[in-house]
């Protein structure tokens, strides 16, 4: 949903965008980007992390959403998250934790 506003914004500003699939990207097609968007992207493998970390180390710029790197590779919990990337974002998830109302009262 965000992405969709995101490039709305970038279309109305008229300021050309690219999509790059993670799978595909490589530092060096990275480093022609002065800026990445990261829409939603919960799920970071160790590649795509260890790649945004070269990208940022050399003067990149990454905007990304909330829950980046959640999950790594095929889904385990990432317990670093934002996964392999925290000493560059300066941040560290602490922990997480749902507050309910009411307890569940099942279906």
């Amino acid at each position: 949903m965000w992405s969709v506003g995101f490039y709305k914004i970038a279309w109305d500003l008229d300021v050309p965008v690219d999509f790059v699939h993670d799978e595909f990207i490589t530092a060096h097609e990275l480093s022609k980007y002065e800026t990445l968007l990261v829409p939603y992207q919960p799920i970071i493998t160790d590649r795509t992390a260890k790649i945004f970390k070269e990208y940022l180390e050399n003067g990149g710029k990454i905007i990304a959403e909330a829950s980046l790197g959640r999950f790594k590779d095929h889904g385990w919990k990432a317990g670093d998250a934002p996964h392999g990337m925290q000493d560059v974002f300066g941040c560290a998830t602490r922990g997480i934790y749902a507050k309910m109302a009411a307890p569940f009262s099942g279906l």
